[in-house]
This record gives structure tokens, C-alpha cells and sequence, in this order.
């Protein structure tokens, strides 16, 4: 596959060939398919250059031109545009590439673009699989977690019910206790009301027994 290669700090053109072989026998086409280069990022220091965008096409010639230009897609492809119309496909195809690109491109000859387009399509395929499959796994890793998130929801809602029942049953008991200790209360001064009653009966017949013994005396 295509090993990434560090940006470079100066404005040469940083080739991405270096690790693809090229079959025996291409010859000076392998030296062309250097030329399939992009430019390299310059380090973000001092002031930005500001740089005035060049709309191109990519099948035509642009000599005359900086290659530090920003290039501008002459294409029709509008906002509402989709990939479903044929048409707007073939007109982001034909100006996709920078002119750059596409010249090194059409300089190559028939077998070593075919190698390249395969070489291409490969590493492309390996990546799209890899790339499914991490998708995928995170789907499914996210899918659970949605799962596990729902049932502590559900666990979460069904102790929340199960505290407001504990609560409910505890009001109820203070309420009933409170009940139980007015009662009581009631119950006991009636006890002491009926006491003192029952004493002050009991002291009336000692002194009426203690009136009837002492005339008796006399």
C-alpha cells in the first residue's frame, strides 16, 4: 500500500512513487510517472501569502501559471447536483484532477498506467474493506452501547418507581405512627383522669369511714 510521505517544507514537489514497483521493461515511463506529484504544504510561519484562485480545467495546458495558484474545478456541477445523473459524474471526472496531474497522467504509456491503475485499485479495495469494517465494528459497539444505555435507563425508571413506592409506604407509616402516639397520648391522660378519679373516691371513703369511726368514739 501507499506509505505516507512527510510534508515538505520548501516548494518542490514531493513524489508519492517512491515505494510503488514498476514492472521491467517501462523504461523512460517510469521517469513520467514521477511527474504524478502533488505539492507539498509550506510550514505555517510569518505572514500567509494570499493567492488568487485560477478556475482551470484539467485537460487544459496552464503554462504561464505558478504552481503555488490555487486551482478552481471549471465545472458545472451545481449545489443540487447529485451523483445519480450520469452527465454531472462524467463532468466531475473530467475536471476532478489538477492539470498537473492529468498531464502526468496522459504522458504515461498504456502499461504503466495500467500498472498504476491497478496498483491503485488495490490499495483502494484494501482500504474501502478495512475501512467498512471499522465502520461496522463501531456501528455494532455503538448499537450495544445504545442497548446497555437503555436497559440502565429501564433499571434507572424502575428503582426511581420502586424508591417513590418506598417513599409512599414510608408516609404512610409516619402518618400511621403519628396516629398510634395521638392515640396513645389520649389513651394515657384518660389513664391518669380514671387514676385520679379512682384516688379521690378511694381518699373520700377513707374519710368518710374515718368521720363515722370518730362519732362513734364520742
Amino acid at each position: 500500500m501507499l506509505k505516507s510521505v512527510a510534508q515538505s517544507t520548501s516548494s518542490n514537489h514531493v513524489e508519492l512513487s517512491n515505494d510503488i514497483k514498476v514492472s521491467e521493461g517501462q523504461g523512460p515511463d517510469a521517469e513520467k510517472e514521477k511527474n504524478l506529484v502533488v505539492l507539498g504544504k509550506k510550514k505555517a510561519l510569518g505572514k500567509k501569502v494570499a493567492t488568487t484562485p485560477v478556475q482551470v480545467s484539467s485537460s487544459k495546458a496552464v503554462k504561464g501559471l505558478s504552481e503555488d495558484e490555487v486551482c478552481v474545478p471549471n465545472w458545472s456541477v451545481k449545489i443540487g447536483d447529485s451523483f445519480k445523473d450520469a452527465s454531472v459524474c462524467a463532468d466531475v471526472l473530467a475536471n476532478f484532477a489538477p492539470p498537473g496531474v492529468r498531464g502526468a497522467i496522459s504522458e504515461m504509456e498504456g502499461d504503466t498506467m495500467l500498472s498504476r491503475l491497478m496498483l491503485s485499485f488495490c490499495n483502494l479495495s484494501a482500504l474501502v474493506d478495512e475501512g467498512v469494517t471499522r465502520f461496522r465494528k463501531g456501528m455494532q459497539e455503538y448499537e450495544e452501547f445504545t442497548k446497555k444505555k437503555e436497559k440502565i435507563k429501564a433499571s434507572m425508571a424502575a428503582m426511581k418507581k420502586e424508591n417513590d413506592g418506598f417513599s409512599k409506604k414510608e408516609e404512610a407509616w409516619v402518618k400511621k405512627v403519628g396516629e398510634l402516639t395521638r392515640r396513645h397520648e389520649v389513651e394515657i391522660n384518660d389513664l391518669k383522669k380514671s387514676f385520679a378519679a379512682d384516688k379521690l373516691k378511694a381518699d373520700r371513703e377513707i374519710l368518710d369511714v374515718q368521720k363515722k369511726a370518730f362519732a362513734e368514739e364520742k
